[in-house]
């Protein structure tokens, strides 16, 4: 029951998000609603269906819900900073503003290099559906170099579909042209194919919760508002549903075959049939335990050990996000086997994320610490964004940086360091690739005027 009670708190918290119009917080209301839908309210539900047949002893559960609500009521704390405000909100007028007009080019920049990838290493350019071809993958064929393009393109990419949304959501359909819409199509049909590095059915919510809070703060009806929320929610269940019955499809033999054959007419029978519902394993579920159940892990590990990590994982995380040119030799060692050897835990697939990692590096001061690390980083993208006024590219990359920071609910310290990281790796080109289209449109605009 006081699983229950907390998690009708988190959904009353969620419709107080969605319905109260707060400038100046639309990012932070974004990660917030994903975090309390995707973290905690999935896996209490979860727990519920599976009839509480955890694991863990219910104080744990407890305790990491408790965990988790403090971390969520922190951050709105430290959004309510003015100057975090203000920054938020010039940041999201320059993404529906200035970040727009490079939409439909960073998409088809993203397309063309992945068309690029195809012809030249087939269907082992998509990474999820070469995990299906027979006697395994040998991992990724991509070099370096094209792995570091199709990452930094991807940024661009989501960024575009960022300001895409937020202009249907604030001016409507008609406020984008057919092209836009036939690349947000394509784009989201490479999404269900498995091109989504932050997950399928996580990409796809983030977005619709972008949808939904632009939505709220652009119409005062509330009534309007709670019945488009519902119906989206509605369709959001329906399609985890979805992509639960087509996600393994490409582990049919002909179909793998079709989409691999290189035929331009095969290809495409291949993805409709992919896309098509079939039968999946009877051991195959449509929810799977998430985030919460490894806090709970790891608050037990702690308990039981008597021992924490005492920093030694936040120097992991650090020396992971090397570049690897600047560190040849690093080890492939995952955060999750770090942290299972350590504690002597089961070795498996964990939904490792932010709170659980920082729990056993610093104990209790975790809950300090994972939102103040979170919003410090947020605030210095938005920063960043809020100043790239005529500078679409940069916006665009800056957004995608940003929609990534959002959808940090199943990610690790690694992944946080990352976005940090590519803030001086990436976002330097994209900057200096928008200067130089600047000059150029300038340039052309002179010549034609004389």
């Amino acid at each position: 029951m006081v699983q229950i009670s907390l998690g009708f708190l988190s959904l009353c918290f969620i419709g107080f998000l969605v319905l109260k119009k707060t400038p100046g917080r639309e990012f932070v209301n974004v990660h917030l609603i994903n975090f309390l839908l995707l973290f905690l309210l999935v896996d209490i539900l979860n727990q519920f269906l599976s009839g509480y047949t955890s694991r863990h002893d219910e104080s744990y559960m407890v305790a990491a819900i408790l965990l988790s609500l403090l971390y969520v009521l922190l951050i709105w704390t430290l959004s309510t900073i003015p100057s975090f405000k203000r920054t938020s909100q010039l940041a999201f007028d320059v993404l529906a503003s200035d970040g727009y007009p490079f939409s439909q080019y960073a998409i088809l920049l993203w397309l063309a290099f992945k068309t690029y990838l195809w012809g030249r290493y087939g269907l082992q350019s998509l990474s999820y559906l070469a995990l299906f071809e027979q006697g395994g993958t040998s991992g990724s064929p991509l070099s370096y170099v094209e792995t570091t393009i199709l990452t930094s393109l991807l940024y661009l990419a989501n960024g575009a579909v960022v300001a895409l949304v937020v202009r249907v959501s604030h001016l409507g359909c008609r406020q984008i042209s057919a092209i836009e819409w036939l690349l947000l199509i394509v784009f989201f049909v490479f999404i269900l194919l498995g091109e989504a590095p932050l997950g399928v059915r996580r990409t796809v919510i983030l977005y619709a919760i972008i949808f939904i809070t632009t939505y709220s703060n652009a119409n005062s009806n509330s009534f309007k508002i709670l019945g488009l929320s519902i119906a989206i929610g509605a369709i959001g269940i329906a399609f985890i549903e979805y992509y639960q019955q087509i996600r393994f499809n490409a582990s049919n033999p002909e179909i793998y075959h079709l989409l691999s054959s290189g035929n331009a007419s095969d290809i495409l029978s291949g993805i409709a049939a992919y896309l098509t519902p079939g039968t999946q394993s009877a051991t195959t579920h449509g929810f799977r335990t998430g985030g919460l159940d490894y806090l709970a892990t790891c608050i037990r590990a702690v308990e039981k050990s008597g021992d924490l990590m005492e920093g030694s994982l936040l120097l992991f995380s650090l020396y992971k996000v090397i570049p690897s040119p600047f560190y040849e030799g690093k080890s492939t060692l995952d955060i999750d086997t770090y942290v299972s050897s350590f504690f002597r835990m089961e070795q498996t697939d964990y939904a490792a994320n932010l709170l659980a990692n920082l729990y056993v590096d610093v104990g209790i001061f975790s809950i300090i610490l994972a939102p103040i690390l979170w919003w410090s980083i947020i605030f210095v993208m938005l920063l960043i964004l809020s100043r790239a006024r005529t500078n679409s590219p940069f916006a665009l990359s800056v957004s995608g940086m940003i929609f990534g920071m959002l959808s940090l609910v199943e990610g690790s310290l690694i992944s946080l360091f990352t976005y940090f990281r590519d803030i001086f790796i990436i976002l330097p080109i994209f900057y200096l690739i928008g200067v130089l289209l600047g000059k150029l449109k300038s340039t052309s605009v002179t010549v034609s005027s004389r």
